[in-house]
């Protein structure tokens, strides 16, 4: 399976038994399928989701 849960803070990915959160930050994860999309495509999908435009 080549589902992850992606965190866009850190940026890193974690396996989906670890849960929704980032487990070093702390902040919701999306879910990412790494043989559909890109890491870009996940980067822009995590700061859609927590309402972030900015840069950084």
């Amino acid at each position: 399976m080549s589902e992850v849960y992606f965190c866009g803070h850190c940026p890193r990915e974690q396996e989906t038994t670890k849960g929704e959160k980032c487990i070093s930050c702390g902040k919701q994860t999306i879910t990412w399928d790494k043989s559909r999309f890109s890491r870009d495509w996940a980067i822009q999908q995590w700061k859609d989701m927590r309402g972030y435009y900015g840069n950084s």
